[in-house]
Formats: C-alpha cells, sequence, structure tokens
C-alpha cells in the first residue's frame, strides 16, 4: 500500500462530553505498507495545530483513561477462565476435568516476529495542551502554547533511536526546548532540556511533597539538565521557610 491518508476536523470528546482532542489538519504519507509481511513503513507525518485537553481527575486517573475499556481481570493461577471456555460442566455420571490442569498447547505454533513500525519524519506544528490536575492539594491549571514537536526515523525496531526536538511556551512565559533522542524499544529518552523564565512558585505544592519541610522561592528561574537514557531529568530549586510571602 502506498499513497497519502489525509484527515481533517477530527474531534474527541468523553463521555460527558468534554473535549479531549481536536485535531483540524493530519497527514500521513505511506511509503511503504505490506501487512501480511509486518512492514509499515510511513515517510512523512505532519499534524497542525491540535488541541489536548488532558486532566488529572480527582481519583487520580487521567481523563483519557476514561475512554479505554477496563479489561476483564485475569483469573488467577489454576482458576479455570470461563471467558475462555475453559470451563465446562460435566456430563451425567462423569467427573469434571481438574481446572487447576495446564493448558494444553499445540506443537506446532511457529513464533511470529512482531510487526515494524518505521516513520521517516513527523512533524506537530502549533499545537496546544491544557492540563488541569483536579487531584491536587489545590487546583492547578497550565496551557503549553506554540508547541513543536520534530522527531526523525522513528521506528519500533529494536534498539532503533529517533532524532527529537519539542519546543514550547506555557500561558505563564515559560519557555522550554529539548533535544535528544528517543527509542521505542524498549522505551528510552536522552537528550537535554532546557528551561526559561520559568515561575517556579507555580509548582510549590508539588515540590512541597517532593522536599518536605521547603518551598520554592524564586520568582522566575532558568536552567538546563542532561538526562541520558537511564536516568531521570534531576533539577535543582531553592528552599526557604514556608512563611516566605509569595506574590
Amino acid at each position: 500500500v502506498k499513497g497519502v491518508m489525509e484527515l481533517a476536523g477530527f474531534r474527541m470528546q468523553s463521555a460527558n462530553g468534554d473535549s479531549l482532542l481536536s485535531v483540524p489538519v493530519l497527514t500521513l504519507n505511506v511509503a511503504d505498507v505490506q501487512p501480511l509481511a509486518g512492514r509499515w513503513h510511513f515517510d512523512r507525518l505532519e499534524i497542525a495545530r491540535p488541541e489536548i485537553d488532558a486532566a488529572r481527575l480527582a481519583d487520580g486517573a487521567l481523563n483519557f483513561q476514561k475512554i479505554i475499556p477496563q479489561r476483564a481481570k485475569s483469573p488467577k493461577a489454576g482458576e479455570p477462565d470461563a471467558t475462555r471456555g475453559d470451563v465446562k460442566p460435566a456430563a451425567p455420571g462423569t467427573t469434571a476435568p481438574d481446572a487447576a490442569a495446564p493448558a494444553r498447547t499445540s506443537t506446532n505454533e511457529g513464533a511470529t516476529s512482531a510487526p515494524v513500525f518505521t516513520l521517516d519524519h513527523a512533524k506537530i506544528v502549533g499545537a496546544t495542551l491544557r492540563f488541569d490536575d483536579r487531584a491536587a492539594k489545590a487546583p492547578f491549571h497550565t496551557e503549553l502554547k506554540d508547541l513543536v514537536v520534530e522527531a526523525n526515523n522513528l521506528s519500533s525496531a529494536p534498539a532503533a533511536v529517533a532524532d527529537i526536538a519539542v519546543d514550547f511556551t506555557t500561558a505563564a512565559g515559560e519557555m522550554a526546548s529539548h533535544r535528544g533522542t528517543l527509542s521505542i524499544a524498549p522505551l528510552a529518552l536522552s537528550g537535554r532540556l532546557a528551561v526559561g523564565d520559568l515561575v517556579v512558585h507555580r509548582y510549590a505544592q508539588y515540590s512541597a511533597a517532593a522536599v518536605p519541610g521547603g518551598e520554592l522561592r524564586d520568582r522566575r528561574a532558568a536552567g538546563n539538565s542532561h538526562h541520558p537514557t537511564d536516568a531521570a531529568p534531576k533539577y535543582v530549586h531553592s528552599l526557604v521557610p514556608a512563611e516566605t510571602p509569595v506574590l
């Protein structure tokens, strides 16, 4: 399969009608797709001006989780699974088979390699991400604007590494930029994150949870952090007594 796929005016809403995702324009160039061979090669994906409304609800779950069907709980070890037909009534005068007996497996099952998805270039421009934290001690809202994401050579092949760049500003005038690499199998991120004009006291409640007895002092800050694949980003904050006024 080759060609161009286009999507326009796509919208996603929650069960109560709240907006979750809006995509005015999406274009995907299909280079070579062979489903039976497990080959899914796309050469370009472009998404213009998408809007995402994410929220952490009062129960701690993300609003997007609510639209994902919940899977039935798997039976415990040794218990029959009625959803797969493991439980069958015994014929009159006979004894039911041992439910704990291991299931028989076919001996002619061959190993099948996982399909490989490859995307040469992806670009998201003019994106807006709004986030509400309704589970926090104090309600928190932020908005990322002019979000731009670019990635080259994305692939689900093992150990494949893609170049990725992310830039955005916030409604509070903060700026952030990331340059690095991304791998999908296994999932790992490496690179350098730079921030500017960070309004640090906006995140005081989160810092207090991480550093008991301290509070963010600086009105605005800037800096950068290098985070290799095997380590999470580390940030340094100024701490002062909680009674320090914040205007």
